[in-house]
């Protein structure tokens, strides 16, 4: 129906082929009404492995599309790549082909957007180098206008990506924009975002480290930066929603697990955008962080958020170890299965042992805690198991005292965790 509507618009414009390639961009990327049945598509993809699987590799795709037409000298490297995106996608799935649309006369074809060269060699995004160029988009002869886009005449080569590198800017957003969250619910959001309150520790350390001007207050629990000078509105599972209320944020940032319904429905009925995440995995805490700082704090994705997608993108060691993470003692408390943590263990070599039980974090007895464990990390947190603390629990077997930041936070110490957490594992096999 938006698409009939958007063509009929260009059709009837009197504007030149420029003129008319602007408005199909103003058409399809300012529209800030989704339908429901887009709202419906984009909750029911949150749970699908394979439409968010097809997410991550479109979002992988678009921002090294961004980073190389901005090298290029693009200043609308955003809007190029999503529309070289949605040619190459709309011309594969076209049925029947544009011609037999009336309202569209045939005009040439893209003659003028000459081949991109591949991209090479970008181990994290093996998915790339299938768009050699966009000349193969036959069945786009009917589009008007786009002859007028500027060619692309030389696309360096990507042999790596090093820190940095790309820079993901999202689209300009009008005041009142509607972006919808992890969880699919509309977030009504004015821009700029000036005033955020963060709820979640990983959250309030990626916006301190990364764009520190906005954030107003955090909760008791957020330790990190150090330096971190913020108001404190008590904890994840208390805050003070009234406080809150008083502080007139623009913007909420709270997690499926970490915060409460009821704080996040009150915050909503007072008025307050809440943006909800929801991270099991690495490559869902990778996405879901893109997605925050580019579409809802509006800005450029971090360095540190690029050098940790980099860091983790290699394939975990093998053989894998029998390992358990205890979160807690007396009673014992362990990671499960679909986990954040239970994710970056996979990664590391490491398989959990009660990761066949129902629970995302079961109770153990003593009997089953060390049952077929050949590993046991110990993490500082959220139980703060030190030497003297926690390995004496399992004699006979190799203890890893580890930081649990770098375990369970998905923030700015992803970039170092992989490195941190493996020599932390291998030191204790060191007899």
């Amino acid at each position: 129906m938006h698409t009939t509507r958007y063509l009929r618009e260009i059709q009837a414009a009197d504007l030149d082929p420029r003129g008319r390639l602007d408005l199909f961009i103003d058409l399809v990327l300012d529209d800030d009404e989704p339908a429901a049945i887009e709202v419906a598509v984009r909750a029911w993809a949150l749970d699908d492995p394979i439409a968010a699987a097809a997410k991550e590799r479109v979002g992988t795709r678009l921002g090294v599309s961004r980073a190389l037409l901005a090298d290029c000298g693009y200043a609308d490297a955003e809007q190029t790549a999503q529309i070289l995106h949605l040619l190459v996608l709309g011309a594969g799935n076209i049925v029947p082909s544009v011609p037999s649309v009336p309202s569209v006369p045939s005009v040439p074809s893209v003659p003028s957007v000459p081949s991109v060269p591949s991209v090479p060699s970008v181990p994290s995004v093996p998915s790339v180098p299938s768009v050699p160029s966009v000349p193969s988009v036959p069945s786009v002869p009917s589009v008007p206008s786009v002859p007028s886009v500027p060619s692309v005449p030389s696309v360096p080569s990507v042999p790596s990506v090093p820190s940095g590198a790309v820079r993901t800017v999202a689209r300009p957003l009008p005041p009142g924009a509607v972006m919808i969250d992890d969880l699919g619910a509309a977030v009504p959001i004015d821009r700029p975002v000036h005033r955020v309150v963060s709820l979640v520790p990983s959250l309030t350390e990626a916006v301190a480290v990364s764009r520190p001007e906005v954030l107003v207050a955090a909760t008791d629990w957020c330790t990190h930066p150090a330096d971190l000078d913020v108001e404190r509105v008590r904890g994840t599972k208390n805050p003070n929603v009234r406080r809150i209320i008083e502080l007139a944020p623009d913007l909420v940032l709270c997690n499926q697990e970490e915060n409460r319904r009821i704080d996040v429905e009150r915050l909503r009925d007072a008025g307050i955008p809440v943006w909800v995440t929801r991270i099991e995995t690495l490559e869902e805490g990778f996405a879901s962080l893109r997605r925050l700082f580019t579409e809802a704090l509006d800005g450029p994705m971090p360095d540190w958020l690029v050098e940790a997608e980099i860091s983790w993108a290699a394939p975990a060691p093998a053989p894998t170890r029998g390992t358990v993470i205890p979160i807690w003692r007396n009673p014992w408390m362990v990671v499960g299965h679909n986990t954040f943590t239970g994710d970056l263990a996979a990664r590391l070599g490491l398989r959990l042992v009660h990761a066949d039980r129902t629970e995302r974090y079961p109770h153990v007895s003593e009997d089953e805690l060390t049952r077929d464990v050949e590993l046991v990390l110990l993490p500082d947190e959220p139980y703060v198991f030190t030497r003297s603390d926690g390995p004496e629990a399992f004699p006979g077997l190799s203890v890893a005292l580890v930081e649990g930041r770098s375990l369970t936070w998905y923030g700015p110490s992803l970039a170092s965790a992989r490195d941190t957490l493996t020599r932390q594992i291998a030191e204790a096999f060191i007899p």
